[in-house]
This record gives C-alpha cells, structure tokens and sequence, in this order.
C-alpha cells in the first residue's frame, strides 16, 4: 500500500483506537482484588520498597527476595506512591507498558509496510486476547515485553542498515529489559540478530548491531544496580545467576524444572494469546511465501527470525509458563498485519472473507462457551455476570463480523479488532470480580483487621497468603511454610526466622492468653483443628480461604465475606 492510497480511512481507525484502546486498557483495571500468587507479590515487593526505603534490596514479607531485579518494582512503586495502596495503582505500569507496546508496533510496521499495515499491526496486537489479558495483570512479561520489543525494533533499524546510531539506543532499552527479568532480555535478541543472519547470510550484520558505545551504554545502565546489591547482598550473584536463570533454563529433568511441559507446549499456547487473530496467520504464511517486494524481504526475514526465534528458545527450555512467549506476539503482530495489508491490496472480494468469519465464529463459540458454563460445570467459580455479558457481546460482535466478513475491507479487520477487545476486556473485568472469592485473601485480611483486638502479628498455616501483607500493612508469620520465601528465612537474624516457625509453635501461641488470628486454605482445616485441641473459631471464610481464631467472643459466629 501506498501512502496516498486511503490515508483518510487509516486516519479516521487510527483516530478511533488512539481513544479506543487507552480505555480498552485502562478504565477496568482497578476491578477485582490482586489475584494469588503472582499479583499480591508483585504489589508487596514495591510496598515495602516504600515502606522501608531500600529500594536497591527487594523483599517478600520482609525477607530478601531475589528471584527478578528491580525495574517493574520501581515502576509499581512509583504507581503506589502517586496513587496510593491500591489494585489499580498495582496493575497501572502493566497497562501502560502494554499501550506503549502497541503504539511500537504501530509504528514499526508503518516504517516498512507502509500507514495501512502499521494501523491493522496496531490492532492485530492491541485485540489479541493473550496480550490484552497480560496487559491487564500485574505481571513482569509486559514490562520485559516492551523493553525487549522496543530493543529489539532498534536493533531491527540497525541490521537492516537504517542510518547509524540505532544500536545505541538498542542498548539503552534492552539494558532496561535486563532489569525488568534478567539476562534473558540480551540472550533472546542474540537469538533473534544469529537467526536474520542464518536467513540472509548478511556479512556485514554483527558490525551494524554491536559497537563499543553501544556496550558502554548497556553497561551503564546495567552494571550499576547488579553490583551494588552484590555488595550488599554477597549471597546475590549464585542464587539469581545460577539458580534463577541457568537451572531453570537448563534443568535435566521434570522433576528439577520448575514449571516443566513438553517441547511443543508453546506452539498452540501462541496461538491462543493471539487469538482472534490466528485464522489470519495462514494467510500471512502465504504471502511471505510469495516473497513479498524486494523491499520487505528483509524486513519479513528479521521478524520471522525474531518470532520463531524466541518461540524456538522458549521451546528449548526445560521450564516453561504461558507468559515467556509473549515478545513473540509484537513481532508476529506486525508480520500478520502486513498479511492483511497485502489480502486488502487483492481486492474486497474474495479475499478476506474465510477469514474474518473463521474469527467470527471462533468468537461466538467462545460466546456459546461462556453462555453454557455455569449450566454444565459442577461447582461453577465464575458468576452468571462473568459468564451471560461476555457470552452476549462475543455472540452480538461475532455475528457482526461474521456479516462484515462477507466484502472484507479495512473496516472489516477494524469491527473484529474492537469487538474481540470489548469482549476480552469486559470479561477479564468481570473474572477477577468473580474470582476474589477464590484466588484472593483481601476479604480475610479486612475482616482480621476489623476483629483484631491487640498488637499479635497475623499467622498464615502450611501456606503464603500472599495477599495478607499487602492489605494489612503487615508482616505475616509463616507456619510450616517456606515455599518461595525459603531463600530469605535462611538469611539475615534470629529476628527474621522468628517469622518462620513450626505447627507445634502456633498450637502453644493458640493455647495462650492473647488472640490469634491464623489464615489457612481450607484442606487444611483438619490440621489446625488438632493445633488449635479443637478450641478454634472460624471467624471468616471466602471461597477456599479460611481465617480462624482462638478465642471465641461472646455472641460470634462464622462470616462468609465477600471482598469489598
């Protein structure tokens, strides 16, 4: 496409999403307690970052945490500070990573494939549901998504000889990815630049990508906090080096990985998190097959490298989590929006239409999905909202595209963009309202802190209640329980292991004269009958949460709490 050809229509898209996708992204992200584990951490670690000042040091309930360096903790701790202790302040840097993310994209694919591919590369990754979900949880991968993506689109300028001085700024933004997850963020575009090369067989490659003043930058903005929480921390450079990140990546077994799956798990996992946009991929494959201009040759080479690459890498690696793939998705935003852009060149006929109404029907089954879910589950978690709104607007949204598809057009692509991320975002809203009850301890921690009548410290028994210390302000002390934690109970003084003890500890603090407060899941509360000799309260319960007591007051009873 030219940029002369519908530079009115793009503008008016691109008008609309600029407004469309901020809201998408932004106006729901305060709805539903900090999901456990991964959301309550990630807000307690910038919590007490704050609380205790040390922001060169990060901790978990109070302990040295080291398991990822600082950046997403100082971004969080930023939003806290200006916004206060809550969810939306926590989940707030995701989101915006995630629309900077896209705006990258936008711009990227605008460089090389022209206005109408940069707006529908835009959209592809804006609407994607695995990236939109992403960019509304308080998870590390955005973060590291967009430095690494943004890194790695410079290093793209770099290879493909666009003027000098792009691997400068490659390295101060692949540096910050470095301190959003760690070494990572420079093995994958090492990844990426060895597969271009092995594509093009580019002599002069390596020399454009990698300079002197290029080192000195990533050095610069790397080497300071790695050694000054060395010198602090000498136990650093062994647990995060080698136990975080080369055991992880290269553990022999299942039963050493930590999150061991199949070599192939990625692959359908892909396609998920770019759904609805997976049936456009076949026709992407075809065009590059076709080879394209001789000017988007290259171009095309270097994000086939850098997609399947770090598919490939992942793939490789003996632990894997949904999140790892998602610096994929940019690159493969852009590769499927210029697919399109290319079916749009073909015509408004025919081309398109198998397509767009394959997604239009992926939607509605989702829809149908949703809609009969709490019919047919046993013990249905989400609520009738969570499930019949988002069913409705998939099934409305995918009939309309399903009409669109029949003449598709750049409208067409855009109707399937914004009706796959209203429906995406409606339902996140409403599944982690639903989902409190279940994968949150908020309501507990509210209703401990309402009853607590003396200065005890909140006890959590046989597992972390990640989210108490974030709504309570307060340490917790972990019963026959180190799991994550097992790294900093270790360390420091007798002060700190006193916040580790045994049942036996919490069944003679039970039979004394204060009042404890204990929160627990409810598999266990057989175990803290016996700890507490059967004279136990349960003051509160919530979905499979548990929060006992060992005195009964006058005139209590149990309380189901639902999170405020």
């Amino acid at each position: 496409m030219t940029a002369g050809r519908t530079p009115s229509r793009v503008r008016s898209a691109a008008a609309f999403f600029l407004v469309f996708f901020p809201a998408v992204y932004l106006v729901s992200l305060g709805s539903g307690a900090l999901i456990e584990p991964d959301e309550a951490r990630y807000g307690e670690i910038p919590r007490e970052m704050i609380e205790s000042g040390d922001f060169l040091t990060p901790r978990l309930n109070y302990v040295k945490y080291f398991e990822k360096p600082p950046l997403y903790y100082w971004l969080t701790g930023a939003s806290l500070a200006l916004l206060g202790r809550n969810e939306y302040a926590v989940r707030l840097p995701t989101a915006v990573m995630a629309l900077a993310g896209i705006a990258l994209t936008g711009l990227l694919a605008r460089r090389f494939f022209g206005p109408r591919a940069g707006l529908l590369a835009a959209v592809v990754l804006g609407s994607a549901g695995g990236y939109l979900a992403m960019g509304q949880l308080a998870v590390i991968d955005m973060t590291l998504t967009f430095f690494l993506s943004t890194g790695t689109a410079l290093l793209m300028l770099a290879a493909l000889g666009e003027e000098r001085g792009w691997d400068r700024g490659a390295a101060l933004f692949l540096g910050l990815a470095v301190l959003a997850k760690g070494p990572v963020a420079l093995v994958l575009p090492a990844v990426v630049v060895t597969g271009y090369f092995l594509l093009t067989r580019d002599r002069g490659l390596f020399r454009r990508v990698v300079s002197a003043p290029a080192a000195l930058i990533f050095a610069a903005v790397t080497v300071p906090w790695f050694l000054l929480v060395s010198l602090r921390n000498p136990e650093f450079p062994a647990f995060f080096f080698y136990h975080e990140h080369l055991q992880r990546f290269f553990a022999s077994s299942a039963r050493k990985a930590f999150h061991a799956e199949p070599f192939w798990f990625f692959f359908p996992v892909l396609l998920a998190l770019i759904f609805p946009w997976l049936t456009c991929i076949p026709a992407a494959v075809r065009e590059v097959l076709r080879g394209g201009s001789p000017e988007t040759r290259k171009p095309l080479a270097f994000l086939t490298a850098w997609w399947a690459g770090i598919l490939i890498f992942f793939s490789i690696s003996s632990s894997k989590l949904i999140p790892y793939v998602l610096p994929c998705l940019p690159p493969l935003a852009v590769w499927v929006g210029w697919g399109i852009d290319r079916i749009l060149d073909r015509g408004t006929g025919k081309p398109g239409s198998a397509e767009l109404r394959f997604a239009a029907a992926l939607l509605a089954l989702i829809g149908l999905g949703l809609g009969g879910y709490r019919l047919f589950a046993p013990e249905p978690l989400l609520s009738p909202a969570a499930c019949f709104l988002p069913a409705a607007a998939a099934l409305l949204g995918g009939a309309a595209v399903w009409v669109a598809g029949r003449r598709p057009s750049l409208f067409s692509f855009c109707l399937l963009g914004a009706v796959s991320a209203a429906v995406v975002s409606s339902s996140l809203a409403l599944i982690r309202s639903s989902l409190e009850d279940f994968r949150s301890t908020k309501a507990l921690a509210m209703k401990a802190l309402s009853l607590r009548r003396n200065r005890e410290p909140f006890y959590s028994f046989n597992f972390y209640a990640q989210g108490f210390p974030f709504y309570t302000g307060e340490r917790l002390v972990l019963v026959d329980s180190l799991g994550e934690l097992r790294f900093g109970a270790y360390r420091g003084s007798e002060e700190n292991r006193r916040w580790f003890i045994p049942g036996t500890r919490l069944r003679r603090k039970m039979a004394g004269a204060e009042e404890v407060f204990v929160v627990f899941e409810e598999e266990d509360e057989d175990s803290m009958q016996w700890i507490s000799r059967g004279d136990m309260e349960i003051a509160a319960r919530t979905g499979g949460y548990l929060l006992a007591r060992n005195r009964r007051s006058p005139g209590s009873s149990e309380e189901e709490v639902k999170p405020e």
